[in-house]
């Protein structure tokens, strides 16, 4: 089972490479879904491409974001520049993106991201019948889950989150950060709102026992999850056959990178003792440790999607949200001498001097605030100075100062924050780059050499390139072998991005093969010149911006019947206000006599089924979406698309009108003509709900809708259950429905639990 880890920059990609890491997966300056991190250059890439074919490691691109018309020219340049470096993978969000690797860079192998929040059989499939070959399932699948779509998915490669930072809401889903601070996270600029302190308050609206509020739960780090931890889920996840463990953390430093790697490396080959991974798990806090825990994948505590009663803990942080570091210890006093204070602290994991250390203390404003400080002196128990301590042992460390207003109560957790020795020695980055080797033919003639050089691979330019140079050829004194000559001239091709690859040598001259000499510095200057024509050569048409065809034109004959859709607002649930509609609760409400015009909503005539975008029970959601589409036989009925699991479900229902819905995300011309040629019943598309540019209409497949005004997501859509993880109330007696009212900077928002899925929206 390969072992993928986080490359935010090339020294993180170096730490995983030597730490024991079997591929890194990283990303360009451009479209990648954490543009925060420092992310590589054309150059960098290329040096650890030659690293990687070195030490037989795997390189995985991220293209992960989704694109606009706009940006098509660009991204097809950076997907250029990708296929002429090579990796294992490129890493994909947007269907566009796709569409345009699997037609115009079939070298590149197609990896789905998490992006695609893919959580269903159906979607695994559906993504296979779009050239993918391997797909980063959504975090919020547990063990049984993965277990299920493996056994159903058995020809596809299949990729886990194992460890790190996990999001509130569905990865691909997430509005906050878009609607709150317009920074989407979907262009890899996620302000991370689910890390922000809420205050809640009941919401008078529902009965009581749909509202409760504990006494100390009215403020906190409502959406702030816990970190995965899935140590404990590898073994499980080896025996199902999962291709690959995938550690979050491009934001993170080399130092969390390289222990985080250890740790994993560990585990996977069963090499170390069970204390001495306890110590790597450790070494992995230090670097950043947040609250952390099994998540979904261990500490759940339900499977599937049947509302039942979860006997597991929160998977939320319950605290502040950022670097935690290692519990060392407990305080047992304080006390000053010699005009400094001391804090007394009875230790349960070793310190030593130059640590840096946490504790919290609460405040009138948010549960806590962090204190830290360095160990500057360190005593023992009897007050004699000392450089480290052990586990066991009681200690006493210098205070600053400037603490000395925010002193800590006895019993308060001592946390090591930043270890004395952690500081890694950095690796070295001045290493060979990969070359491309390309074939030349070389003339020689009497007076002067002639270089050819012809390429006609999808990865580089399509040249046909010849140079011709004044060269002083004369008779051997000695036998020479020219072939060999050449070779070892051309070879060397220093800093160039390629390099020799197949030669063949024609000899006009009147000398036979082994009477031809070449003087050693004439072969030189021609190689030098030669090398920068090529380089102009490959650096023009790496810059250059390659038109994107239009889709307006597609190659194929289409039956669709292609329609504007209404302003997206007029297609929410009439009951719950939500974008999409349960089809459970249209089927049960017509069951019991309901009319479908208070069940759906219509404009013009039409009635919308709009599915839910998450669907953990997607076997018996398509079940109701079927019962509902027979019982309004005859009735005009459009279902609208908003996961990429139910395109197969449209595939195999062609007389049912369909079309893609705000979140199928169509950014683009490209987006739109894969679904188009993908469904013959499709009848339109709603543009990318969170485009700043329209789309380029002329050049799109049909008329691209735009989900207009008023139109308002939700901010989150997420499995965690608002009532149980973040007010800490029992299953038992739950209704498995509630609503409650958060505010935020004199903002207010509603969340609702249904059926354990929390949604919160803006209220006004």
């Amino acid at each position: 089972m390969e072992l993928a880890m986080p490359a935010g920059s090339l020294q993180s990609a170096l730490q995983a490479f030597s730490s024991g890491a079997d591929a890194v997966y990283l990303g360009l300056k451009n479209f990648s879904a954490r543009r925060g991190a420092t992310n590589f250059s054309f150059g960098e890439l290329m040096v650890l491409r030659h690293l990687a074919d070195k030490q037989k490691k795997k390189i995985y691109v991220t293209v992960n974001t989704v694109i606009t018309d706009a940006e098509l020219c660009r991204v097809t340049s950076t997907l250029r520049a990708i296929a002429f470096i090579g990796c294992e993978g490129v890493i994909v969000q947007d269907l566009g993106v796709a569409r345009l690797v699997r037609k115009d860079f079939p070298s590149l192998p197609l990896h789905a991201s998490t992006q695609l929040a893919v959580h269903t059989i159906e979607g695994v499939k559906a993504l296979q019948e779009l050239g993918f070959s391997r797909v980063v399932l959504s975090r919020e699948l547990t063990l049984d889950e993965i277990q299920v779509i493996r056994t159903a998915c058995p020809d596809v490669e299949i990729k886990v989150f194992i460890h790190g930072a996990e999001c509130y809401g569905f990865s691909g889903l997430c509005m906050a950060s878009s609607q709150l601070c317009g920074r989407s996270a979907n262009k890899g600029e996620c302000a991370q709102i689910c890390r922000t302190w809420f205050e809640a308050k009941k919401d008078p609206s529902v009965p009581a026992s749909h509202s409760p509020l504990p006494p100390d739960k009215k403020k906190g780090w409502f959406f702030s999850m816990a970190d995965l931890n899935g140590t404990g889920a590898v073994a499980r996840l080896r025996d199902m056959g999962i291709d690959s463990l995938k550690v979050e953390g491009r934001m993170k430093n080399p130092a969390y990178v390289r222990a985080t790697t250890r740790l994993y490396r560990a585990i996977l080959d069963k090499d170390s003792s069970t204390d001495r991974v306890q110590e790597m798990e450790d070494d992995v806090l230090a670097s950043f440790g947040r609250t952390n825990g099994g998540s979904w994948l261990a500490a759940y505590g339900r499977s599937g999607a049947k509302p039942v009663d979860r006997q597991s803990g929160s998977v939320l942080t319950q605290g502040i949200p950022g670097h935690q570091g290692l519990p060392v210890g407990t305080v047992e006093g304080i006390h000053e001498a010699s005009g400094t204070l001391w804090l007394k602290i009875a230790l349960s994991h070793g310190i030593s001097l130059h640590d840096g250390l946490m504790y919290q203390i609460p405040t009138d404003g948010t549960p806590y605030i962090d204190i830290r400080f360095h160990v500057g002196a360190l005593a023992d128990s009897r007050g004699r100075r000392i450089v480290a301590a052990s586990s066991g042992s009681t200690v006493h460390v210098a205070l600053l100062r400037e603490n000395s207003d925010a002193l800590p109560c006895e019993g308060t957790m001592v946390s090591l924050v930043s270890a004395h020795d952690s500081t890694l020695a950095l690796l070295n980055e001045n290493l060979p780059r990969a070359k491309h080797p390309i074939p030349m033919t070389v003339k020689l003639a009497d007076g002067f050499l002639t270089i050819h050089t012809e390429n006609t691979r999808d990865y580089l330019p399509l040249w046909n390139i010849n140079r011709t140079y004044p060269c002083d050829i004369q008779k051997a004194r000695i036998p020479q072998d020219a072939g060999k000559n050449l070779r070892s001239i051309l070879e060397a091709s220093d800093t160039s991005f390629l390099t020799l690859g197949k030669l063949t040598i024609e000899n006009h001259t009147s000398l036979a093969d082994h009477e031809v000499f070449m003087p050693l510095s004439a072969l030189k200057e021609i190689r030098r010149q030669w090398y920068e024509a090529l380089d102009a050569e490959l650096q023009k048409w790496l810059e250059e911006i390659p038109a994107v065809e239009s889709a307006s034109h597609p190659s194929r004959p289409m039956q669709n019947n292609f329609a504007l859709l209404p302003p997206r607002v007029l297609l929410n649930d009439p009951v719950t206000g939500n974008p999409w509609i349960r089809p459970e609760a249209v089927w049960a409400a017509l069951e019991s006599g309901g009319d479908v015009s208070s069940l759906l909503p219509a404009v013009d005539g039409v009635s919308y089924l709009c599915l839910p975008p998450v669907m953990f029970t997607e076997a018996e959601t398509m079940q109701y979406v079927n019962m509902i589409m027979r019982a309004l036989d005859g009735c005009k009925v459009r279902v609208g698309l908003n996961n990429i699991g139910q395109i197969r479900w449209a595939a195999r229902n062609p007389d049912v009108p369909v079309f893609c819905d705000a979140y199928f995300y169509l950014g683009n011309r490209q987006a739109a003509m894969n679904m188009a040629e993908k469904l013959p019943s499709l009848t339109g598309g709603y543009h990318w709900l969170e485009s700043s540019t329209p789309p380029d209409a002329a050049s799109w497949p049909f008329p691209p809708s735009l989900v207009g005004t008023g139109f308002v997501p939700p901010l989150f859509i997420s499995r965690s259950c608002f009532r149980h993880d973040s007010l800490g109330l029992s299953c038992s007696g739950c209704p498995r429905s509630g609503s409650w009212h958060v505010t935020q900077t004199g903002k207010k928002y509603k969340v609702t639990v249904d059926t354990c899925i929390t949604v919160v929206s803006q209220a006004g």
